[in-house]
């Protein structure tokens, strides 16, 4: 993984707005379609780490009232 995940990380940030834009240019509703489905798994991945920050901050408080 010491190569691979910064590769990974490389190659995602380049080849999704060529993606976007090749889908744009082959069909306009693919290329919206695409967007909306990157927009969906984002939100997704806000979502989920919003509600860990959330349960992790009670967590924190509970454990603050229990110590003396």
């Amino acid at each position: 993984m010491r190569i691979g995940k910064p590769l990974l990380i490389t190659t995602t940030a380049i080849g999704l707005p060529i993606g976007i834009y090749e889908g744009f240019h082959l069909a306009r509703g693919f290329g919206v379609v695409m967007v909306m489905l990157i927009g969906l798994f984002g939100f997704g991945m806000y979502w989920t780490v919003s509600i860990a920050r959330a349960e992790e901050r009670a967590r924190r408080a509970k454990d603050a009232a229990k110590s003396p």
